[in-house]
């Protein structure tokens, strides 16, 4: 995709940014061969805080929202068994349904939902940042 202004141009460099960020945890459910810089990691930044307030309070999928969901999880200091162990296997969500005694994958994704919700208000981010502008 090539850009046809400077502000496609800024664009295109921020989505590949994020992509070589996201790439480590994706990689392993894409089979794509991608060679990324080494990027450094900023830990949990402004953007990341949409991205999972977004899956929190909206309709963002998890597959999507893994690689923020991660961070999230390591930036949180609440407890989050279930959010963590999705994060850390998310091929075996079936399995984790059962052992967090939900039926099926719409159950788990709303409880998913409601830990991530519990960590971005842990950090002082509520369902009122979907409502701001993008700057």
């Amino acid at each position: 995709m090539l850009p046809c202004s400077a502000a496609g141009e800024a664009l295109q460099h921020r989505a590949a940014e994020q992509l070589a960020r996201d790439w480590p945890l994706l990689r392993q459910h894409i089979a794509l061969e991608l060679q990324f810089d080494q990027v450094t990691d900023d830990g949990l930044t402004a953007q990341d805080i949409r991205l999972a307030a977004g899956f929190a309070w909206a309709q963002r999928p998890l597959e999507a929202s893994l690689p923020v969901l991660q961070r999230l999880v390591q930036a949180s200091s609440a407890s989050l068994p279930l959010l963590a162990a999705a994060v850390a296997t998310p091929t075996a969500l079936g399995e984790l349904a059962q052992q967090a005694g939900v039926s099926g994958r719409k159950a788990l994704v709303a409880a998913l939902r409601q830990q991530a919700a519990a960590a971005l208000q842990t950090l002082g981010v509520d369902a009122a940042l979907l409502h701001l502008p993008l700057k």
